[in-house]
């Protein structure tokens, strides 16, 4: 079976359409002293609470080695510096941040 390019764009427009659009928002991943631990904090400038989520990669000794860290849930209407998570590596020993991104999403 084979789809019209314009078919398969009008198809992915309807279903974008419905979908939240997110918002990049400040954020910082701080690596604490242990090397071992992160903490991710952002803030929600938006007059309204939204849903948000933060990811922070960072490189491990290891041959090739990342370590991810995702955190996601509610935040409130202006809030500022807003501690996400602190989750560990895992037993990873962290080098140096390689990725982070922050979004809340406006329902």
């Amino acid at each position: 079976m084979r789809f019209r390019p314009s078919a398969v764009a009008a198809a992915i427009i309807a279903l974008s359409a419905g979908a939240a659009r997110a918002e990049s928002v400040p954020f910082v991943c701080e690596m604490q002293p242990d090397h071992q631990t992160i903490r991710i904090v952002l803030s929600n400038p938006a007059q309204r609470e939204r849903s948000c989520i933060a990811s922070c990669q960072f490189q491990t000794p290891l041959y090739g080695g990342e370590v991810q860290i995702i955190c996601a849930h509610p935040v409130a209407a202006d809030a500022k510096d807003i501690e996400m998570c602190r989750k560990d590596s895992g037993g990873q020993q962290l080098i140096k941040q390689t990725f982070g991104s922050a979004d809340c999403y406006n329902d």
